[in-house]
């Protein structure tokens, strides 16, 4: 189960105000905006590609 980027986010930003000294903040604006593209792009081409099976497949079960 894919973790939502905003407990990621928000988690990081917490670190670098609470650790300014030990944090490079602009590494971690680096690193999360990577993983939030990386993670709503492979979602969006997931439901791109699997998406129509999974809705004739959960039509199906109702169905029945």
């Amino acid at each position: 189960m894919p973790i939502p980027e905003d407990i990621t986010l928000v988690s990081g930003g917490v670190i670098a105000g609470l650790y300014p000294e030990s944090v490079n903040s602009h590494l971690m604006l680096l690193v999360s905006m990577i993983g939030v593209l990386a993670g709503d792009s492979t979602m969006y081409w997931l439901g791109r590609i699997y998406g129509t099976k999974i809705f004739t497949f959960s039509a199906q079960c109702v169905k029945s």
